[in-house]
């Protein structure tokens, strides 16, 4: 009676020092996951763009605190300077030629008002906004009022997914998120009809991957009174070229970048559904003792950890895309794929 006793303690000993060390190694392992998960969404989120800070409509939509390598915007900055421009010398609201062209220089006949604050109810303008020292930056611009017009592959960004998405968002139009860098932006806007109405224009520009966030703002007050600039002026000028505009488009090797992103995530994702897994239940199907043989829990170790490098693998994977969707600017659970994808990381 006493062997067995001992016998039994001894079991029920080996079996508690098992059980805390597989619990240890499971800490072990989400801790690394973790870790792992979080360098790589730092990896690719180090660059925090203006254009996806927040998905407001509005002036909150702007930062105002520090997000990835940029520092939070301090006060209003007066290197940013807001214009507002006649489309046309007999204020027509016909598409102009050129309009969409970052380096169209505007005439200064053509801009509305004497005070630089005012707007023509009802009118399609152009809203100029220049960065003056800050150099080329992209910018997120928003507006209380009125409505942004979408002007073509210019104010377009490519996306994670391979395509074009207009930069102009909000139901109402009153954000636009050029994807691009500049010394000069240009927005068509909509004025509203109502010349009582104010409107608070406001713009955030990040220069590089740590430049600090800068913002302006400027109020618009409608004038019914003012006149289009063939009635005002004699003058012929018409837009120019604007060699002094710097514009810098997204480049090729950002492309290729962000497409060797998602294969690396299909790549880690097929080793985890389609190698990982498949082992860690086939182990546990023909891994365990057969009849007649010892007792042995090779199996369930084999099971555990190809298990556990699964879930990691599809975290990883998960945060990598996420992050290239986040430094691409581009919108979360767009498609069908992402939607099934969030279903599966919360099974799994």
């Amino acid at each position: 009676d006493d062997g067995r006793a001992r016998a039994a303690t001894t079991t029920t000993t080996t079996r508690a020092r098992r059980d805390a060390m597989m619990v240890r190694r499971r800490r072990v392992a989400l801790v690394a996951l973790g870790v792992a998960a979080f360098i790589a969404v730092q990896a690719r989120g180090a660059a925090a763009h203006a254009s996806y800070i927040d998905a407001g409509c509005d002036a909150r939509a702007h930062p105002s605190s520090r997000r990835g390598g940029h520092g939070a915007p301090n006060g209003e900055s007066g290197e940013i300077s807001f214009g507002v421009y006649w489309c046309d010398v007999d204020g027509n609201d016909e598409v102009q030629e050129w309009e969409t062209l970052n380096t169209r220089a505007m005439p200064d006949e053509w801009r509305v008002g004497t005070s630089g604050d005012e707007y023509a109810p009802g009118r399609r303008l152009t809203l100029v906004v220049d960065l003056g020292n800050l150099g080329a930056s992209e910018v997120l611009l928003t507006t209380s009022g009125g409505r942004l017009e979408e002007i073509g592959k210019y104010e377009d960004r490519d996306t994670s997914h391979g395509t074009m998405v207009s930069a102009v968002k909000c139901s109402d139009g009153r954000r636009a998120n050029p994807r691009f860098r500049a010394s000069k932006h240009l927005f068509i806007w909509h004025s509203p009809t109502d010349a009582t109405e104010e409107v608070l224009v406001r713009v955030t520009s990040a220069n590089g991957e740590s430049g600090q966030f800068m913002t302006s703002s400027i109020t618009l007050r409608g004038n019914a009174a003012l006149r289009v600039p063939s009635d005002t002026s004699n003058s012929t000028d018409v837009p120019t070229h604007d060699n002094s505009t710097d514009v810098h488009h997204e480049n090729s090797s950002d492309a290729d970048d962000s497409a060797r992103v998602f294969v690396i995530h299909g790549v880690m994702m097929f080793i985890a559904f389609g190698m990982f897994m498949p082992a860690a239940v086939a182990w546990s199907r023909f891994g365990r003792p057969g009849e007649g043989q010892p007792p042995s829990g090779t199996w369930l170790k084999w099971h555990m950890w190809l298990m556990i490098a699964a879930t990691a693998f599809v975290a990883i994977s998960a945060f990598v895309a996420i992050g290239e969707i986040n430094e691409r600017g581009a919108t979360h659970l767009d498609s069908a794929h992402t939607k099934w994808g969030l279903a599966l990381m919360f099974i799994v």
